[in-house]
């Protein structure tokens, strides 16, 4: 299986939500996030959620703060 995922804008910043391969011992598939400002590489945040719109609603959550404390 291949992995899914999504490129979205917000606030000048890029975000993959990627799909991870389904867990073998539970069947269940998580998301994780990369993200950066438009051009830039973008990083990986090392945790996996749930849901694409939980894994969507913590970016952009973590782009907000940072643009608060520049």
């Amino acid at each position: 299986m291949t992995n899914r995922y999504e490129i979205t804008e917000y606030k000048g910043y890029s975000i993959q939500i990627k799909q991870t391969p389904e867990d073998k011992m539970t069947g269940e598939k998580y998301w994780t996030f990369s993200f950066g400002k438009n051009g830039q590489p973008l990083l990986p945040v090392g945790k996996t959620y749930g849901g694409y719109e939980v894994a969507l609603a913590e970016a952009k959550k973590l782009i907000d703060r940072q643009i608060t404390n520049q």
